[in-house]
């Protein structure tokens, strides 16, 4: 509904904010370490909605939360492409961008197997 809207633009705001200091924290702990504590927290984001029942907390979870956990691993990942195709990072860019965006056509009707395997209708419940 019209109540939730406002998730995806804290969730873009707080990734926008966080991926600008992400590569920094990435030369301080490395960029393994990053890589793995921005996907177990993201992991760990989503495992906590199945528990959720409270608006506000979903907002924080999914909205502050995960833009965190995104936001630590999305600049990192195209950082250490730039670096190891320096002659063609917009390549690099390219693939790394094609990846994430072709997951959640591949995910999505997954997750909706998954969470819908009747195909109900939400409009009528």
């Amino acid at each position: 509904g019209s109540e939730v809207k406002i998730v995806l633009p804290i969730w873009l705001f707080v990734q926008s904010c966080v991926s600008v200091l992400s590569v920094r924290i990435a030369e301080i702990i490395g960029y393994r370490t990053l890589n793995f504590i921005a996907f177990a927290w993201f992991c760990l984001n989503n495992l906590a909605m199945v528990y959720v029942t409270n608006y506000y907390v979903y907002v924080l979870i999914y909205g502050v939360s995960n833009g965190l956990a995104i936001g630590l691993g999305y600049l990192p990942a195209l950082y250490t492409g730039w670096t190891y195709f320096p002659d063609k990072k917009s390549v690099a860019t390219g693939i790394i961008l094609f990846c994430a965006g072709i997951s959640a056509c591949i995910c999505s009707p997954i997750v909706r197997m998954i969470v819908n395997p009747d195909n109900l209708d939400s409009a009528n419940p």
